[in-house]
């Protein structure tokens, strides 16, 4: 039986655990886990395990980025603006990178027993489409966009 949606919150809907890397391990290595485990992101945390960043799928892919001095925006990945060679060359070259290198900080969390309606306020104040969840300051979680959906679902009548 499923929660009343005003009832829900972040721990009924998260997915645990949560998937993590060091911010030295290489984006090649990162790149693997999340097509392995099928996941959207993984959270990128210290040695004490705190949480660090974020790298989420979309962080693999070129996106506009203002010129230095400028009005225009090029694509970039990577750090690498694509001119002539694309893309190619630049994902040969990022599998070594750290994680840390493209991981997105500050990280915008919630706690396990945050409502959704939190959730839902950071996707849509920062256009993000994965909130990591923490216990104690540890990451136990994730709440994405596909969650949320199969919680509409669950509500939903016919």
């Amino acid at each position: 039986m499923s929660v009343p949606v005003a009832q829900a919150h972040v721990k009924d809907v998260m997915n645990a655990p949560a998937v993590t890397v060091r911010g030295r391990t290489s984006l090649r290595e990162t790149a693997r886990l999340m097509l392995d485990k099928g996941i959207g992101c993984v959270l990128v945390v210290d040695a004490d395990g705190e949480l660090e960043g974020i790298i989420a799928a979309r962080d693999f892919c070129a996106r506009e980025v203002r010129v230095p001095f400028s009005t225009l925006e090029l694509p970039q990945v990577f750090g690498h603006w694509l001119g002539s060679e694309g893309a190619e060359q630049a994902y040969a070259e990022a599998g070594s990178l750290p994680a840390r290198d493209i991981m997105r900080s500050p990280v915008y969390s919630v706690d396990e027993d945050d409502s959704i309606d939190r959730v839902l306020e950071l996707m849509l104040k920062h256009d993000i489409g994965h909130v990591p969840v923490l216990r104690g300051g540890r990451p136990v979680g994730v709440v994405s966009g596909r969650d949320l959906l199969k919680l509409m679902l669950d509500h939903m009548h016919d």
